[in-house]
């Protein structure tokens, strides 16, 4: 058994994770098994050759220092803006653009096929546009009246 506590840490080109042997093994990067269901568990430590080094269970188990830079790490990896209403819709069929608000600004998304939007789970929607960003609804139930009417037509 080695003394060495494996631990991810932060090299001069990214991440690196610090094995049971002691090997550095650079350019790692953080991966979610479940992003929309289930975000704080199961976050691979992935290779730069894709091989996965080690999985933490649950982010709830590591200490603050080493939460925040997962945290932090997995921030800068993914983009996934919330929609918060839908202005307007040019059509209601396939392909059609949306004008919408998000937490991070408006923006206008291309909707392409039917399978554009997905219900994931009871009250959540994922929406992928043309150029393959995802759009996250939490609560659909809880849009208002008119960003709700307007996406039914696509459900």
């Amino acid at each position: 058994m080695s003394g060495v506590l494996p631990r991810l840490e932060r090299d001069g080109s990214g991440l690196c994770w610090v094995d049971r042997a002691g090997v550095v093994h650079s350019g790692v990067h953080l991966v979610r098994a479940f992003p929309l269901t289930a975000p704080d568990e199961q976050v691979s430590v992935v290779s730069a050759h894709g091989a996965e080094l080690h999985l933490f269970e649950h982010l709830a188990g590591l200490d603050p220092e080493a939460r925040a830079l997962v945290e932090a790490a997995l921030a800068a990896r993914e983009f996934m803006p919330v929609i918060e209403r839908v202005l307007s819709v040019s059509r209601h069929w396939v392909p059609s653009i949306l004008e919408v608000q998000t937490d991070r600004g408006l923006t206008q998304l291309a909707l392409e096929s039917e399978e554009s939007i997905r219900r994931i789970g009871a009250d959540k929607l994922l929406i992928r546009d043309r150029r393959g960003i995802c759009f996250v609804v939490e609560y659909h139930s809880r849009l208002d009246r008119r960003s709700k009417k307007l996406l039914e037509r696509f459900l």
